[in-house]
């Protein structure tokens, strides 16, 4: 029986987090927390789970194998380190921190997660990011046609994307095209919801472009531009197209293959929580490797750190990546 204790009992451990636990043969939730102590009585008695105030009383008194932090990013870090610390694993949500929200990612905001890996790495547990948008049908036949070579070498990657989507896509460009080395990138609007375009260029030597915007009818696009062929993946749960050529540079595609998704019952965006922490539940207990990692979360804040900066300044930014011990 693997047992999970949950920190943070707002809507996201309510309505995703705890049922995609639930979900799972063999786990149980046998303890909740919050500092809102109704808050966390009301999600207890609905799981049958002790109910706590304080994370360390939890830590103490509990036989926990798995933490699920669920709170907002701006108290996150520091309830991520005494799991950790406690030689838990770890399932969080994204983004891993942000002093000023999920949408002002700022250099500031990172320093403090070098201990957070540090410490994980040292513990040898396993600490989950929730990039459920991994999990979307769609995205991950973009992922598996990319690994083939069926496109050929990456181009140019152009990206767009609802700011509700902004952390699972720099993820989702980084996941299927590798590190970013350097953003330069300018911003307008308001202070709460800017609008930001970027570009981007990669450690194998593409290039690329990323937006943000309050202003669009889908919650994000991908355009990937490769040597034989392009894709072009839109929304959760959404399409796939797929151009092919012969390797030669032109507009003589030979054919197009385009891929819909199942109906919406069967795959949802709802549901992608579930997958995403059943992928993370299955890696702690040694049955895959394949989980989104708070490598992934931390390398996802250095990129949008430094859009941020970018900016800011009105300068190019090299990405800082934070080598593990």
């Amino acid at each position: 029986m693997v047992r999970v204790g949950i920190v943070g009992c707002g809507p996201i451990a309510t309505s995703h987090h705890s049922p995609g636990f639930l979900a799972i043969p063999g786990v149980e939730i046998v303890a909740v927390c919050d500092v809102d102590q109704a808050k966390a009585k009301t999600l207890g008695e609905k799981l049958s789970a002790q109910v706590f105030t304080d994370v360390d009383s939890m830590l103490g008194s509990v036989d926990l194998d798995i933490v699920d932090v669920a709170t907002s990013e701006g108290p996150r870090p520091p309830l991520l380190l005494k799991c950790l610390q406690a030689s838990k694993h770890v399932f969080t949500e994204k983004p891993l921190a942000g002093a000023k929200g999920q949408y002002h990612i700022q250099l500031s905001d990172i320093p403090q997660l070098y201990p957070i890996v540090d410490e994980w790495q040292k513990q040898g547990t396993k600490f989950g990011i929730n990039f459920n948008l991994r999990q979307s049908d769609n995205v991950r036949t973009l992922k598996n046609t990319i690994d083939s070579g069926r496109l050929g070498e990456p181009d140019v990657l152009i990206a767009s994307t609802h700011m509700g989507s902004t952390n699972h896509v720099i993820d989702l460009l980084r996941w299927i095209n590798g590190e970013v080395d350097e953003v330069s990138a300018v911003w307008r609007g308001d202070a709460t919801h800017p609008t930001r375009a970027a570009q981007m260029t990669y450690a194998n030597g593409s290039l690329g472009t990323f937006v943000n915007s309050m202003e669009t009818d889908l919650f994000f696009e991908v355009n990937y531009l490769g040597s034989k062929g392009r894709a072009i993946v839109q929304d959760i749960c959404g399409d796939l197209e797929l151009r092919v050529r012969d390797g030669v540079a032109g507009w003589d595609f030979e054919w197009t293959q385009g891929w819909k998704p199942k109906p919406t019952t069967s795959q949802t965006y709802s549901g992608l929580f579930a997958q995403s922490i059943a992928q993370f539940v299955r890696a702690v207990r040694g049955e895959t490797d394949q989980y989104a990692s708070g490598l992934d979360g931390l390398r996802h804040m250095e990129i949008d750190a430094a859009m941020t900066e970018s900016a800011q300044t009105g300068v190019p930014v090299r990405v800082q990546r934070y080598e593990l011990n």
